[in-house]
């Protein structure tokens, strides 16, 4: 099973970003954390997001939440284009 860990900032304003990757037999796993503001009044957002892809690298599962609030979207797909919301 692969495993990598990439953490980056951006190149402007305030911010930092964590993304795992795992990697197992059937499917890949990404899972991301960012902390940062794109905001004029420097508000600071938590936002945490899920990615399942297929071992094709197609995008099966999305899954993404504002941390410490009750927002989030949930989408799945069969990989072929079609998407439903949770």
């Amino acid at each position: 099973m692969l495993t990598k860990d990439v953490v980056w900032r951006p190149s402007t304003g305030i911010g930092l970003e964590h993304l795992k990757i795992r990697e197992d037999t059937y499917q890949i796993h990404i899972d991301s954390i960012v902390v940062g503001s794109v905001h004029n009044d420097n508000r600071i957002d938590r936002i945490k997001y899920e990615i399942v892809l297929d071992k094709g690298w197609a995008t099966r599962e999305v899954k993404i939440s504002y941390l410490g609030e009750k927002q989030y979207l949930c989408l799945s797909s069969d990989g072929n284009g079609m998407w439903k919301d949770e």
